[in-house]
């Protein structure tokens, strides 16, 4: 199994592109597939720099309904003519993010399912050959204050956002298993959590966001809530975390004193085997 970033909110090069986005290119089970698109057109061009046929990838997944990982989406189907979109329906309803100043319009566009490229998925689901979706993560520990800030439309009104537009991809290469968040808003350890109830085990690799990092106020999570996800993925002996995009440098480094090697960064253009 090979993971590339082809586009996160750092890069490793000056010839490499970055932006606030997260876009992976996934090579297992013999499939390629792209996770999620980043803003826009960033991804692509970073794919052609890195040697990556886009045309070629079998499927795309777009892990949840906000901008920075469904942007790309028209972009992406504009040079893969044939592969299919999973995704939640909801991640197509319209999503905010409340601002110090203002209410902000961070979801992706709406009419993209009427390409009819998207196959809908729901709280479990299998794509086959190794690849399987899950959803809908209970709230067994409180969800962190950066996730607070989202919103969904109920009614008419603007709610705390329940992350039911949120999906994370299990891939099974050989009985291995390596577990991918996109943003991680239900909780990087409630996702883990869930993951344990349906597969009985712990996956051996977690890439991903996990919203450490709270944007709209440009800052981290208070240092000891950081600190105690670092202490409970540390006992996590038998797993590897590559993390990235909005779990934020600082987070990161924070994370990396406690868990050491067992945590890496993983940059635009960076990749990793598993």
């Amino acid at each position: 199994m090979k993971i590339t970033a082809l586009i996160e909110n750092t890069s490793c090069s000056s010839d490499i592109a970055h932006e606030h986005g997260l876009s992976l290119y996934i090579e297992a089970c013999g499939k390629k597939l792209v996770f999620d698109t980043g803003l826009g057109s960033n991804f692509a061009v970073n794919a052609e720099k890195l040697g990556i046929d886009l045309s070629a990838v079998d499927f795309a997944v777009l892990s949840h309904g906000h901008f920075d990982h469904g942007g790309g989406l028209r972009e992406f189907i504009s040079i893969n003519k044939t592969a299919p979109v999973y995704a939640r329906k909801m991640a197509f309803d319209p999503h905010y993010s409340q601002r110090p100043d203002e209410l902000f319009y961070n979801g992706i566009d709406m009419a993209f399912p009427e390409t009819g490229r998207v196959i809908f998925t729901e709280r479990e689901f299998n794509i086959g050959g190794g690849f399987s979706l899950f959803s809908e993560v209970p709230p067994y520990e409180p969800v962190f204050s950066s996730s607070r800030t989202q919103l969904e439309v109920i009614d008419g009104e603007n709610v705390p956002d329940r992350f039911l537009h949120e999906q994370n991809l299990v891939i099974n290469e050989n009985g291995k298993y390596a577990l991918i968040a996109g943003c991680a808003h239900s909780g990087i350890y409630n996702i883990i959590t869930r993951f344990r109830e349906i597969y009985h085990c712990d996956p051996g690799l977690i890439v991903g966001g996990f919203h450490l990092m709270i944007p709209n106020l440009g800052k981290s999570l208070p240092d000891e809530e950081i600190d105690e996800l670092a202490a409970k993925l540390a006992a996590m002996k038998g797993t590897r975390f590559y993390t990235c995009h909005c779990t934020g440098k600082y987070a990161y480094e924070r994370m990396h004193d406690i868990m050491g090697s067992q945590v890496k960064y993983l940059s635009a253009g960076e990749s990793l085997e598993f």
